[in-house]
């Protein structure tokens, strides 16, 4: 299968640096001074790349990226964790307060309203990580909590909201990520938060990943990325 978009592409804009080049693709200014998230008890990202180099995100081999007709245009933004102090501007501590901004900003510039846009996230993979040392309780109210405000955020420039659901993982011990954990995750959004926010739909895609053929622990196979793509441009 391959995903056929829903017009043609003619202008593409993407990040000249894939770790280090968000806020220069938003074209939106670094904070004076990048604090980073505080280790007492972690909450937030970044843990590795991100913690060591100001402004840079853990996430490798995922950057922003833009296609436009001119008038239409789909966007994705690299955002890993649920809340995260990577990505600091003047306007913002948080990565997720950042790509807002952004979003609100190209909604402007384009004569659009937040009625016009739909943002479709999820944040769970990485934010497994964070859970190092906490009990499944603790990982579970942090997790809830950074959620929670994340859509708060998100809605002041989604006019409608599409939370996938966090996928299954091939179970590799080596890596934080559980499938029983990442369910009662998925339950709690699914459950509690998504319905909190009138603009937030749940789209459940566990047991299509669960079935799908793997790229390690937590990637896929270009079938089941192209599937899911499908299912958006079909909508469009």
């Amino acid at each position: 299968m391959e995903v056929k978009y829903p017009y043609t592409i003619s202008e593409t804009k993407e990040s000249t640096h894939e770790r280090c080049g968000f806020l220069t693709y938003c074209n939106i200014p670094r904070a004076v001074t990048w604090i980073p998230p505080s280790t007492h008890n972690q909450t937030q990202g970044p843990l590795m790349f991100g913690l060591r180099t100001p402004f840079c995100s853990d996430l490798s081999g995922h950057s922003n990226l833009k296609f436009s007709n001119g008038s239409r245009f789909m966007e994705y933004l690299a955002v890993e964790f649920a809340s995260d102090v990577e990505q600091q501007t003047p306007y913002g501590n948080t990565t997720q307060e950042t790509a807002t901004f952004y979003v609100k900003l190209q909604l402007g510039v384009n004569g659009l309203t937040r009625e016009d846009s739909v943002c479709v996230v999820n944040t769970g993979v990485h934010d497994q990580i964070l859970c190092k040392e906490k009990s499944d309780a603790t990982c579970l109210d942090m997790y809830s909590t950074n959620v929670r405000w994340h859509l708060s955020i998100l809605r002041q420039g989604c006019g409608s909201i599409i939370w996938i659901s966090t996928t299954s993982v091939a179970g590799d011990p080596k890596y934080p990520q559980t499938d029983k954990s990442l369910l009662e995750w998925n339950r709690v959004v699914n459950e509690k938060l998504v319905p909190s926010y009138s603009e937030a739909f749940y789209v459940d895609v566990w047991n299509l990943s669960a079935t799908s053929p793997r790229n390690g622990n937590i990637h896929f196979q270009p079938e089941y990325y192209d599937t899911l793509g499908s299912l958006f441009t079909d909508l469009m």
